[in-house]
């Protein structure tokens, strides 16, 4: 029985790395869409669960994004849909952040302060039960004065 067994891994194992070595599509076939492969529930990718709450996400950009010149190096925030570093007021208390002008959701409507909100609102609702809730709750209240500030 054991000669059989490894007759059918050699053949799974062939099999594949035969199914990673496929050629890529030639430049005339490419469809100019990303794939993105993860072994997530999709479910499991809406900012509310917790997905991309450490600012890096292949699938939507945070306020700020966490970049470093290589693995050793803490890194630094850097403006991602925030047009810039947040204001901090004297008392460190509130903190404003001003919207890039222009970002569009891929149903090519415009983002604005008040979806920012909407998604810091729904973090904090104890109805989502949001695993990272506790992450925001120093956060009293989120403010919209105007569709690209918060």
């Amino acid at each position: 029985m054991r000669p059989l067994y490894a007759a059918v891994c050699v053949g799974l194992a062939s099999a594949l790395a035969a199914s990673g070595c496929a050629t890529p599509a030639p430049a005339s076939e490419s469809t100019g869409q990303i794939v993105l492969a993860d072994a997530g529930d999709p479910g499991e990718f809406n900012p509310v669960s917790g997905y991309g709450s450490t600012g890096v996400s292949p699938l939507y950009e945070g306020l700020l994004r966490p970049v470093a010149a290589d693995d050793s190096t803490l890194p630094r925030l850097e403006p991602a849909l925030a047009a810039q570093e947040p204001e901090v007021s004297a008392d460190g208390l509130t903190w404003t952040v001003r919207l890039r002008d222009g970002v569009h959701f891929h149903d090519g409507s415009l983002l604005d302060s008040g979806d920012v909100a909407a998604t810091y609102r729904a973090v904090a609702d104890p109805r989502s039960a949001s695993p990272i809730a506790s992450d925001y709750s120093p956060i009293a209240r989120v403010d919209t004065p105007d569709p690209l500030t918060v």
